[in-house]
């Protein structure tokens, strides 16, 4: 058996930049519904986050925009956000966002979670959307986060918990699942799934030197404001690996897939929107008040 090839942290963040980079049109372009259909996680996280008016804020991973502009608004009137991400072309999304709702306590700075360029104790809050579990090494970039907090400041995540226990996901993939046609997941390697398991966010924030930890897991709907053919359109917009896994499916297999893709998707559907089913683990810390 051969064995797994082993990962190059460099490698992995440049076929991120590289996958948002294609995608940064397609969520400019769906921005309001997918604001829209992930915004229960948005307030889940805010909740844990607990923003202040006068907080100095890190958005880790902030892509168009969410959470960092809400956090803004937070703040306001003496605080400021800085957005982060490897993309610059997502964050000009966020950016232009900002200008539309004159929000002027926000910078937008392309930036490496493993490697942040700040000094020490600049952050009162630290916050990542689906963010943390795509570093390559998410203890190194926990621990930045820690050391960019000011003692007492508290850092918020959201992650994804396992695939079957969110719709989305096994809507889109269960049908190129069945078919063998998913990549095998490397277990340690950044996915949408690297905090499935209960307690494994907290347990990275406790080895990163964070205390007063708490994970919780939330159960909420997802409603994609739309028709199904809507949503089902929008995805070769929004996922890079979508159009990829499209593309090794047979002409010939293609519309039957799709069709299953659409029937999944009709049976968690309304009049209104598409409610799908999901869950997630929200966690925080806090930095020490001393070493």
């Amino acid at each position: 058996m051969t064995a797994p090839e082993a990962l190059d942290p460099e490698r992995a963040k440049d076929d991120q930049r590289k996958e948002w980079r294609a995608a940064a049109d397609g969520w400019r372009r769906w921005d309001t519904h997918v604001v829209a259909w992930t915004a229960p996680t948005t307030i889940a996280l805010i909740a844990e986050a607990k923003p202040a008016p006068g907080m100095r804020v890190l958005d880790i991973g902030s892509g168009t925009g969410e959470p960092a502009l809400p956090l803004a608004q937070a703040v306001t009137p003496t605080g400021h956000v800085t957005a982060t991400d490897l993309s610059p072309e997502m964050l000009a999304v966020a950016e232009a966002k900002a200008k539309s709702r004159q929000l002027s306590n926000m910078s937008f700075e392309v930036a490496d979670a493993e490697e942040l360029p700040y000094a020490d104790a600049t952050f009162d809050l630290v916050t990542g959307r689906f963010s943390i579990m795509f570093c390559p090494d998410p203890i190194k970039a926990l621990r930045e986060i820690r050391r960019v907090l000011k003692p007492g400041g508290r850092a918020a995540f959201s992650v994804w918990a396992a695939a079957d226990k969110n719709r989305y996901f096994t809507t889109i993939m269960a049908p190129f699942g069945k078919r063998g046609l998913l990549p095998a997941s490397v277990p340690g390697t950044p996915s949408p799934f690297r905090f499935a398991q209960p307690g494994s966010l907290a347990a990275a924030l406790e080895s990163a030197g964070f205390e007063g930890v708490n994970e919780e897991t939330q159960e909420m709907i997802l409603p994609w404001p739309g028709p199904v053919e809507e949503w089902l359109g929008s995805m070769s917009d929004l996922s890079p690996t979508f159009r990829g896994l499209l593309a090794t499916v047979p002409s010939d297999q293609a519309e039957h897939l799709l069709g299953e893709i659409r029937a999944a998707a009709e049976n968690l559907a309304d009049e209104h929107s598409i409610n799908f089913p999901s869950t997630a683990h929200i966690g925080s810390g806090l930095k020490p008040t001393s070493k």
